[in-house]
């Protein structure tokens, strides 16, 4: 559990971890008015877009790890559900329209930055588009297409690297 948070957001009371009857789980637990804090995933998507033997990777434009090379995707916005939040980071980062996808997994995973870290639930999808001529937009700085037998070194993310064993295995 992530315990990044250590005052009440109703009272400012010490949160400390309380063994939850109902539900069986140690919650963050308010010692001045009993509020207890669920600290609940932050869903992301990641999309997963292939060609023959191919593995299209992005690499990153900013931190944490600017630089790196990983599967298209981001965090799902308030108002969005998956899919629409796969398609928005789809069109954001690479600037092209999903045709079609298919469910391929989910993954709990952490997001570090040097202020916080997420726990997150990550909701990876197959995807095909109408075209491959990419528009590099936000987030990424580029876009490539690489053998799933000779892949770059990837952000150590453990959704992502789960994600990319697993397509190495489908293809054996």
């Amino acid at each position: 559990m992530n315990n990044k948070y250590i005052y009440c957001t109703l009272c400012t009371g010490a949160l400390s971890l309380e063994r939850q009857a109902q539900d069986e789980h140690s919650r963050l637990t308010c010692s001045k008015c009993g509020f207890v804090f669920y600290q609940n995933p932050t869903p992301t998507v990641l999309a997963i877009i292939e060609q023959a033997d191919k593995l299209l990777l992005v690499k990153r434009k900013n931190e944490p790890f600017k630089g790196s090379w990983t599967l298209p995707g981001g965090f799902v916005e308030v108002g969005q559900n998956l899919e629409m939040a796969l398609k928005q980071e789809i069109l954001e980062e690479l600037g092209i329209k999903i045709s079609d996808y298919s469910y391929f997994g989910s993954y709990v995973s952490q997001y570090h930055t040097k202020f916080v870290m997420e726990d997150i639930v990550c909701t990876a999808f197959k995807v095909a588009a109408d075209n491959y001529e990419f528009k590099i937009g936000s987030d990424v700085v580029d876009a490539k297409f690489f053998s799933k037998s000779n892949l770059p070194e990837t952000v150590p993310f453990k959704d992502v690297q789960v994600i990319i064993e697993k397509l190495i295995k489908e293809k054996l």
